[in-house]
C-alpha cells in the first residue's frame, strides 16, 4: 500500500475538482467574497422567495462544508 501511495492518490479522478473547489471555496471565505455574495443575493431576492432562496444557499453551505480541509 505504501509503495503505490503517489500512484493511488493520483489515480483517484475526482481529487483534482475537489481541491480546486476546496482551495477556491477557502479563498472566497477568507477574503470575505461569500458573505458578500450571500448579502447581495438577499438584497435581490423578492420578499415571497426568502424562503427558498435561505433553503438553497443553507443546502450549497452544507455541500461546500463537506469538501472544505479541516483547519
Amino acid at each position: 500500500m505504501l509503495e503505490n501511495l503517489v500512484d493511488n492518490f493520483m489515480g483517484v479522478p475526482a481529487l483534482g475538482p475537489v481541491l480546486t473547489v476546496a482551495l477556491g471555496v477557502a479563498v472566497a471565505q477568507g477574503t470575505g467574497a461569500l458573505e458578500a455574495a450571500v448579502r447581495l443575493i438577499f438584497t435581490r431576492v423578492p420578499r415571497g422567495f426568502v424562503p427558498y432562496v435561505v433553503a438553497f444557499v443553507a443546502c450549497q453551505g452544507h455541500v461546500m462544508s463537506d469538501t472544505r480541509s479541516p483547519a
